[in-house]
């Protein structure tokens, strides 16, 4: 076993070893390849180099990568952070399942030991519950970890008609009765998942998602070219590799489609992610953002999701759907001791 800091290192040489370490981990989707090496390639800046480190085992073979960057903040001191920082829901570490405590272990180690010469301040953020991090950071004095974000879950029954019939009454009435109202003008929703309709399908989340937060006098989340870039880079790689799911409702409109509502989501080892959404708000009144997630939610029970992810945020329409807390958990020191 060997554990390498490589702060030159490309993130593409390691692609092809690192999607199979990724397919054979319990990981998120936002530790996938295409979805690190697009936000590094979006938002990082020319001069910065990732810290990639990875372990490898006696026979060469990639056992544990954890992709990482240090940058100059406005007060001089360098941090270190996980690459995906900030859009991405989940971030960690990647590695092999029989490997996971090992590799958290020395990675640990690695961070603790390279204070000082490597960064002045850590901030490792959002590691799912459960982590073998969170177990190892609490062997080091220099690093502690801290409970961050809420993400509301849902653990789905084995039928759709269990899971609407757990539902409170009126949450259920509301979207039954909004379902006939759309279906009668109507409606059809279809799911995107395939790479050649993935550009098409982007393009009308985005602009439902703009509609939906401009009716409240804000931008949203898509709101800056850089991060349109990143969809537009990854969403294409992200259903070749057989993750996405963007659904699309829409009614007729004078022979064509009027599209007015949208979900990006994505399926993966027994999970759904509900990541963004949008909707048009002249059919707010008819829940069309409700129902698109009820359609996401009961296609992810037929085919057999046992959980269903609202991600971080503590909203409060997300705990009409049965959500229950699960916390993302922070990991930080100071060179210098002290957190």
């Amino acid at each position: 076993m060997a554990l390498l800091g490589n702060p030159t290192g490309s993130l593409e040489d390691l692609r092809t070893e690192w999607e199979y370490l990724w397919r054979t981990s319990d990981c998120a989707p936002f530790q996938h390849p295409c979805w690190l090496i697009g936000w590094w390639n979006a938002f990082s800046f020319p001069d910065q180099k990732p810290l990639t480190i990875i372990m490898r085992g006696g026979d060469g073979k990639l056992e544990g990568l954890a992709p990482m960057f240090i940058w100059r903040r406005d007060d001089s001191k360098r941090q270190l952070s996980f690459i995906g920082t900030g859009i991405s829901d989940y971030c960690g570490i990647i590695s092999a399942e029989d490997k996971k405590n090992l590799f958290a272990r020395e990675f640990i180690n690695f961070i603790s030991s390279s204070a000082s010469e490597l960064w002045d301040v850590c901030l490792l953020e959002d590691i799912q519950s459960g982590s073998p991090l969170l177990t190892a950071v609490a062997q080091t004095p220099l690093l502690n970890a801290r409970r961050g974000a809420a993400c509301p879950r849902v653990c789905l029954p084995d039928s759709f008609e269990k899971y609407m019939a757990g539902l409170a009454g009126l949450k259920r009435e509301r979207l039954e009765r909004s379902q006939k109202k759309l279906v009668r003008l109507g409606m059809q929703i279809e799911r995107v998942s395939g790479p050649e309709d993935a550009p098409r399908a982007l393009e009308i989340f985005i602009s439902l998602h703009e509609k939906s937060w401009r009716r409240r006098g804000q931008e949203g989340v898509i709101n800056t070219n850089a991060l349109k870039g990143f969809y537009r880079a990854v969403s294409t790689e992200l259903a070749e590799a057989g993750i996405l799911r963007i659904y699309l409702m829409s009614i007729p409109s004078g022979g064509n489609k009027n599209y007015i509502a949208a979900l990006y989501s994505m399926f993966h080892q027994g999970r759904a992610y509900c990541y963004l959404g949008g909707f048009d708000p002249q059919f707010e009144k008819l829940s069309a953002g409700s129902l698109i997630v009820m359609h996401a939610i009961k296609e992810a029970i037929e085919s057999g999701i046992s959980e269903f992810d609202f991600l971080r945020g503590a909203e409060p329409h997300k705990y009409t759907w049965g959500a229950s807390d699960s916390f993302n958990w922070n990991i930080s020191g100071h060179a210098g001791g002290g957190n």
